[in-house]
């Protein structure tokens, strides 16, 4: 048997010193290993969520523009596998630009089918989107369920028009057709919204109107 007192200082010292070299290289690998598990395993991107939790020092008044949160969203998008995320929630972005949006995908290295791909629920309350950032969710998202989005700040391409046919393809195809048709919640201007929304969302199921 050894003892420590039988021991040099220097043989202590570099005991210790390996010892600790150990330790904090596996302690580096099991976070690495960990970070990489939690990105790995996520499905939800909720953006208040993502800024909140992991970047605490993006001052909240930038939460409003996905141009002053470009760099921390693109890089939680890399950390995600391409085609995991089901679920996005946008807010609280009041507002997207084209621009921006083919900016997030070259600084997260993919295409926005990579990201978004799978996506089956979008939520766009509460953020102003023209034509141009609707196509881009629509090749993005060709998967999308169900959508929530706020009427009054969706830019609906003026070629959106209805007819009979466009009754009987709401009829077939909007989940609570009859109940809002007696609400008389389905108006010309708000019909030419559910219709243009069908249109770049094939397979959209359920639609929530703020």
């Amino acid at each position: 048997m050894i003892y420590l007192s039988q021991l040099s200082e220097n043989f202590i010292h570099f005991l210790l010193s390996y010892s600790s070299f150990i330790f904090v290289q596996v302690f580096t690998v099991l976070v690495f290993q960990a970070t990489r598990l939690f990105w790995r395993s996520r499905k939800v991107m909720v953006i208040v969520d993502l800024l909140k939790r992991q970047f605490p020092n993006v001052d909240e008044w930038k939460w409003t523009s996905l141009h002053n949160v470009l760099d921390e969203v693109a890089f939680a998008l890399r950390q995600i596998p391409s085609y995991s995320i089901n679920s996005l929630d946008i807010r609280p972005f009041f507002k997207l630009h084209i621009d921006d949006l083919n900016l997030l995908a070259n600084r997260a290295n993919k295409s926005a089918l990579e990201m978004f791909g799978s996506t089956q629920h979008l939520d766009i309350r509460g953020c102003a989107l023209h034509s141009n950032e609707m196509l881009w969710f629509s090749s993005a998202c060709p998967n999308i369920f169900s959508l929530a989005v706020t009427a009054s700040c969706i830019e609906v391409d003026e070629r959106t028009r209805e007819d009979a046919a466009v009754w009987e393809y709401l009829r077939t195809s909007l989940l609570g057709y009859w109940t809002l048709k007696r609400a008389n919640h389905l108006s010309s201007k708000r019909l030419r919204l559910v219709l243009y929304l069908l249109r770049l969302f094939p397979l959209l199921q359920k639609i929530y109107l703020e």
